[in-house]
């Protein structure tokens, strides 16, 4: 019985998707960062960065000086789909010793709607069963 509980974990645990896209400002073009998920999998968003790298990634790693982006730059229009406004380059990152950020950064999960929430149910009631 057990060994079937930790394979629904697993399984929705693989529901999950975790992403990550990140730029840096100058490649950006079109002044938007669009994201998304296939299969009419649901967004959730977690952290949308600017950021300036030290060691000229365009990426964020542990040292790097972050801002978050604005609330109102991100848009979501449907439940698969957001679009991140990008500021011109440069950024001024007034908590970063006024230096230019040098990328943004979108994390966000992908989730498999139906077929999630209903594993996820099941999993809860046995969990209730059980106590």
């Amino acid at each position: 019985m057990k060994k079937n509980i930790y394979e629904l974990i697993i399984i929705i645990i693989n529901c999950l998707g975790h992403s990550k896209q990140s730029y840096c400002l100058d490649e950006i073009k079109s002044g938007t960062l669009a994201l998304g998920c296939p299969n009419n999998q649901l967004i959730k968003l977690g952290r949308v960065i600017y950021g300036y790298s030290w060691s000229n990634d365009c990426s964020y790693i542990e040292k790097d000086c972050t801002m978050d982006v604005p609330r109102d730059d991100i848009i979501c229009l449907t439940t698969a789909n957001c679009t991140i406004r990008v500021v011109e380059h440069p950024l001024i990152l007034q908590d970063c010793w006024n230096l230019a950020a040098s990328y943004v950064q979108a994390e966000y999960e992908c989730i498999a709607g139906s077929i999630c929430s209903s594993l996820l149910f099941l999993l809860v009631l046995f969990i209730k069963r059980t106590k």
